[in-house]
């Protein structure tokens, strides 16, 4: 009897005393996030008259280069699209952008990017894959405020939102600097990073800022991380990774991630590889030399 009652005891002891393992703390509900706006599906290749400019889409022929089965370098006339901005019946500015075999899309609208009611002038030269984008103001004077071709953005699509809800648009494209890295990954599997670009007043034009929108820039990176169990495109999907870290203005924290999870044994060459891509990128550049 005394036996039972001691182990009685020692029972109730142990249960006043244990310690209940501790449960993780739940993730925090992610900040819901605006989503971009595409733009080029509202425009056309009409004439616009608009404060006393003429915006007008024209065509001329150009040698088309490229290779035949044999190697052998080859060129032929084509037809191509581009646009320019006339005052008074003489031409201000021409724009020109890529095109390829069966030639290109030159597009453009008016949009109020910057909340002052006047409007500015976006025109969008497309080709498969690729783009040209300029965002122009015409009021109170004629203004390049954007030219994708700086920072080596953009593709067939063209998107605003405006993330701090002051009235002014910011542009969101696709970074494609990492197309040079074809032999590496089949094309659909090449990370093409959203690049956000925030007006300057100061300077009167766009600049790379996903640095002001880092909540913004990161976002969804907590899903990224738990899809690297699967093993699948197992370089792109570190390297997409790495790259937001990067144009966010994280790249310690950048490297440090590819560090620990690329883990196959041609890791410096493979990182040897993507700082000769960042070295040529006009927006690396841009956003170290700004620092």
């Amino acid at each position: 009897m005394k036996l039972i009652s001691l182990l009685i005891c020692l029972a109730l002891a142990n249960s006043c005393t244990h310690t209940p393992t501790p449960q993780p703390a739940p993730e925090p509900t992610p900040t819901q996030q605006p989503e971009p706006q595409q733009l080029i599906d509202e425009f056309s290749d009409e004439n616009i008259f608009h404060l006393g400019y003429e915006v007008r889409r024209l065509m001329k022929k150009v040698n088309y280069e490229y290779e035949d089965e044999h190697g052998n370098t080859k060129s032929s006339p084509i037809e191509v699209s581009y646009a320019v901005i006339k005052r008074n019946g003489k031409a201000v500015a021409e724009f020109d952008g890529p095109f390829f075999g069966e030639g290109n899309s030159t597009k453009f609208g008016l949009f109020d990017f910057l909340g002052d009611r006047s409007q500015q002038v976006i025109i969008s030269t497309t080709v498969f894959r690729g783009g040209r984008h300029w965002v122009v103001s015409l009021h109170p004077e004629f203004r390049v405020l954007f030219d994708s071709a700086d920072y080596q953005v953009g593709r067939e699509d063209f998107y605003v939102i405006d993330l701090d809800h002051d009235g002014v648009y910011e542009i969101s494209l696709e970074e494609t600097a990492f197309y040079d890295m074809v032999d590496l990954m089949y094309t659909g599997e090449i990370p093409l990073p959203e690049i956000i670009f925030k007006y300057d007043a100061a300077q009167k034009k766009y600049l790379p800022a996903n640095a002001v929108f880092p909540e913004y820039a990161m976002r969804g990176l907590s899903d990224e991380l738990r899809g690297l169990d699967d093993e699948r495109r197992y370089f792109s999907n570190r390297l997409r990774i790495l790259l937001r870290y990067i144009y966010a203005g994280k790249e310690k924290e950048g490297w440090a991630f590819f560090d620990g999870a690329y883990r196959l044994a041609d890791k410096e060459k493979m990182k040897a590889r993507i700082r000769c891509v960042l070295n040529d990128d006009p927006l690396y550049k841009y956003l170290h030399q700004s620092k």
